[in-house]
């Protein structure tokens, strides 16, 4: 068996049914077309679907660009305060560092691509914890981990940072919470339950 960073390989190669991963709480789904280990690490890619109503808050990456291709339904991004509306066919590129967050304002459910570049095997960790933290009632409606220190960890596999001076402030904050989350164990068991276990 192939093995990876986390010492398995990703879920949905192990299990083809295991690429998608759902959450009605989230209103969301995700199948990943190709994991970083299936490109050698150039990206990682996955198809979305999002309900009517979703959206996330405004945030920014710090280790890949995203690349969002519209494929049904409507899109919308807030791109560094500018809003862009995607239908089926069209794209956007969101840099590294720059403020971006997705939306379904419609009363249609959304479909789209997101590919990250390079690959981020711990973004692809990062979601099947958090959906399985949803789905095992672990988190508020909004999909937020009841402990600050799960939050924290997800956080840093996610390299998902939000913007906002509440956060600026939280960070060194989160920071430290990641570490101890790290230190004490947590980081790797929510990578053995939710990512390399069966």
């Amino acid at each position: 068996m192939t093995t990876t960073k986390a010492g398995t390989a990703p879920p949905g190669v192990r299990d083809p049914a295991r690429r998608t991963i759902k959450s009605s709480l989230l209103k969301d789904s995700m199948t990943y077309t190709r994991y970083s280990l299936e490109t050698n690490g150039e990206f990682t890619e996955f198809d979305s679907t999002i309900g009517p109503g979703y959206s996330n808050p405004e945030h920014y990456h710090t280790r890949f660009t995203e690349t969002f291709t519209c494929t049904a339904g409507v899109l919308t991004i807030m791109l560094d305060g500018k809003k862009l509306v995607l239908e089926s066919g069209e794209s956007a590129k969101v840099d590294i560092g720059h403020r971006h967050s997705l939306a379904n304002a419609s009363d249609e459910e959304a479909r789209f691509l997101t590919r990250l570049e390079p690959g981020d095997e711990s973004f692809e960790q990062a979601m099947y914890i958090m959906h399985g933290l949803a789905e095992d009632g672990m988190t508020n409606r909004d999909g937020v981990p009841g402990s600050p220190i799960t939050l924290a960890v997800l956080v840093g596999l996610m390299d998902t940072w939000l913007t906002g001076w509440g956060f600026w402030l939280a960070s060194p904050v989160l920071f430290v919470m990641r570490r101890y989350g790290k230190g004490n164990g947590l980081e790797s068991r929510l990578v053995q339950k939710y990512w390399s276990s069966d």
